[in-house]
């Protein structure tokens, strides 16, 4: 019986594989590239506050999976439910999308085409062969001209860069359908949930269990190469050291397939890792002294604007006495935004807060921090459904699974742990 596991990567999802193989007394590598576990959940402290690097939140019924994990490893689950507004940057104004009368001024003769647009999308699964469909030209379909013109396109455009067009409108229909379902039947509202906690107290939780069962976390540790002899992989070259894997050991991948490919030879080996790709993104991490507006979540549909999205936490759940807001943007690997120094994105984030809240000074700014990945979050193109592999490769003790196997659902943290226990019961 296979007792041995190297999990490459420590986010979510290998935290999630490691912590159900650890409590069946398997023992686990966990090789990380970065300076601690949590991936895209890790925290940090932003003067004395313990807070997201990259916002989290929980959509309704969402937390399912978190939950689960964090009474698996016995660790209190602390969330707080709230009903929120949103809004949308659009033409130079706000557009409270929580009501009626801004969708009808945006939508214009379209609104009865979108009013029942939105029923069905509500009431009714997606079906599958919108996988095969392009999401901008399900949109005009479905939605019109001026709500695709004003809303689906920049979200599009601003998250996908150059492949937007290719984007499946399963993907879309999906992401719809989860918003819609947080909505308040009266009041229009989202609920959201904030677990309060952070994922903090979980990593370290995670890291004991592990050290418990003689298992070992490799961090600043990148995974070059594999050696492959008679179709299993039996030498792992790192950064920092050489691994030999033992005939009675596996290997598991839980990073992005598109990062997958860059480890050599997986590219030749696996043809099919070249469809996939992934954005990158940025947050800029403001604390200050009063807030923008009452919305928790603000949608930059404005190409004046150069980021995509304004969180502002303290209206979802106050974990300081300051304001504590994200401004982010995706951008694709080729654009000259993943060149940009932080200076400069910072200089860029400002123009734009200052242009959509006049009121607003840099004065008011009391700190900020800057984070930045280049594997944000899949690019689901169409036909995701066909070109998904199968978590068991073609090498014998080597499996894989990333963060597009949440297709049709986006990237999130709970979907992460979600597949970690799902692959973890394949392998075993």
């Amino acid at each position: 019986m296979t007792k041995n596991y190297y999990i490459i990567g420590g986010g979510p999802l290998g935290m999630s594989f490691a912590l159900n193989a650890s409590l069946k007394n398997k023992k686990v590598y966990i090789i990380e590239s970065g300076s601690e576990l949590g991936g895209l959940a890790a925290p940090f402290e932003l003067k004395g506050d313990l807070i997201d690097k990259y916002y989290h939140f929980y959509y309704k019924s969402d937390e399912y999976f978190s939950k689960d994990f964090f009474q698996l490893a016995k660790v209190p689950f602390k969330i707080f439910w709230k009903n929120i507004r949103t809004a949308s940057y659009i033409k130079k104004k706000f557009y409270n999308f929580d009501r009626l009368i801004s969708v009808l001024k945006i939508s214009k003769f379209d609104i009865l085409k979108v009013l029942y647009s939105l029923i069905q999308i509500k009431l009714f699964k997606p079906n599958n062969d919108l996988d095969k469909v392009s999401a901008y030209l399900w949109c005009k379909k479905k939605f019109g001209k001026n709500l695709t013109k004003f809303v689906w396109k920049p979200l599009l455009t601003s998250k996908f860069g150059h492949d937007w067009k290719k984007i499946s409108a399963l993907w879309l229909y999906t992401r719809i359908k989860i918003h819609l379902g947080t909505k308040d039947f009266f009041t229009g509202k989202s609920r959201f949930a904030y677990l309060t906690t952070t994922y903090k107290p979980l990593i370290n939780k995670l890291c004991k269990i592990i050290q418990k069962r003689n298992g070992i976390i490799y961090l600043k540790t990148n995974v070059n190469s594999f050696q492959i002899k008679k179709n299993y992989i039996t030498k792992i070259v790192t950064s920092k050291k050489n691994f030999i894997v033992k005939n009675n050991e596996k290997v598991i991948s839980t990073i992005s397939l598109s990062s997958l490919k860059n480890i050599k030879p997986l590219s030749d080996k696996f043809d099919y890792l070249k469809y996939f790709s992934s954005v990158g993104a940025v947050v800029l991490v403001l604390k200050i002294s009063k807030k923008l507006s009452d919305y928790y979540w603000t949608t930059v549909a404005d190409q004046s604007i150069n980021f995509d999205v304004i969180i502002q936490q303290n209206r979802l759940y106050q974990n300081s006495k300051y304001e504590i807001v994200y401004i982010s943007k995706y951008y694709s690997a080729k654009s000259k935004f993943s060149r940009f120094s932080n200076q400069n994105i910072y200089q860029i984030f400002l123009r734009g807060l200052l242009k959509m809240y006049p009121n607003f000074k840099k004065s008011e700014i009391i700190s900020k921090e800057i984070f930045r990945t280049n594997v944000a979050a899949p690019v689901p193109i169409i036909n995701s459904l066909k070109l998904l592999p199968s978590f068991k490769t073609s090498i014998d003790n080597f499996f894989h699974v990333g963060f597009e196997h949440t297709y049709p659902q986006d990237r999130g943290v709970s979907n992460s742990i979600n597949l970690g226990k799902k692959i973890f019961n394949y392998v075993n």
